[in-house]
């Protein structure tokens, strides 16, 4: 009886200092709440981050999703979690981009988190292809002349960039 005794107080004393050497800190994947959409035609395109602040808020701050507590999110993020996206300019389709995140040990410590993988890979995709056009053709260029001859006004209207 004895012996079981302190086998379990020897098991509750390692149990108690293995969570106060971690300080009971949850691992997340801070990357799973961000996603890159791509802007513009292939060769020119942008990169943009998109972060789901009420899906962090949930899952990290344990917080409802309504915009109050979002915007308490973004604020208590803001200069500690930060995403990048690169390159983010002159995208074309097949191109990779890295997207990371670094946060910082003070946000780390303060929300009790470890944050997981630093960056993935993204390919791009999905750009619409520039459209070559001929500003003569006939099928694009209207002359409009003037109702009235003697004005000698002369419009032109061109369909397509």
């Amino acid at each position: 009886m004895k012996e079981l005794r302190r086998l379990l107080l020897i098991t509750a004393a390692t149990a108690g200092l293995a969570l106060s050497l971690t300080g009971c800190s949850k691992n997340v994947d801070f990357l799973q709440y961000a996603d890159v959409t791509f802007d513009g035609i292939n060769g020119q395109a942008t990169a943009t981050v998109n972060v789901d602040y009420n899906k962090i808020g949930t899952d990290v701050f344990d917080k409802g999703k309504t915009q109050t507590d979002e915007a308490r999110t973004e604020t208590a993020m803001m200069g500690e979690v930060n995403y990048e996206v690169t390159p983010s300019e002159n995208l074309s389709n097949g191109d990779t981009v890295t997207l990371s995140v670094e946060i910082s040990d003070y946000f780390q410590k303060e929300y009790k988190v470890t944050a997981k993988a630093a960056s993935k890979e993204i390919t791009v995709s999905g750009l619409q292809e520039p459209e070559m056009v001929d500003p003569f053709d006939d099928s694009i260029f209207t002359t409009i002349f003037s109702e009235n001859p003697e004005e000698g006004k002369v419009s032109f209207e061109i369909i397509g960039t």
